[in-house]
């Protein structure tokens, strides 16, 4: 799955003149780094992120996000729906941003296993 989605993302951002040698970091600069390429060449920059979480913590775009509202657009991906209300208040500032409470996964028929940090 991993390499399929990378390879994807690195076929897209080619047409674009940007090419990444490695797609599979935890270091949020590079995220950023890419998005800061991909901008530079087209505006406004459309852009998924699946798993979005709350939309802020240990998010390697949301500062980006935040950065270049004027210049993005981003539909967030997110399954939990404990989330989504966080994931609404952290990015009511971004008037094309929307929202969508799903799952993704490779094959309709595969069961998406889902965790969460305790309520606690």
């Amino acid at each position: 799955m991993k390499s399929l989605l990378a390879s994807l993302v690195k076929q897209s951002l080619r047409r674009f003149g940007i090419d990444i040698h490695y797609i599979d970091r935890d270091d949020p600069e590079f995220y950023t780094d890419i998005l800061r390429g991909a901008i530079s060449v087209k505006k406004p920059l459309n852009i998924v992120q699946i798993g979005a979480n709350d939309g802020k913590y240990w998010d390697p775009i949301y500062d980006f996000v935040k950065a270049y509202e004027d210049s993005t657009s981003i539909i967030l991906v997110e399954p939990q729906e404990k989330l989504i209300p966080h994931l609404k208040e952290n990015y009511r500032y971004h008037s094309s941003a929307e929202i969508v409470n799903k799952a993704v996964s490779v094959d309709r028929e595969d069961p998406v296993e889902l965790y969460r940090i305790k309520q606690k």
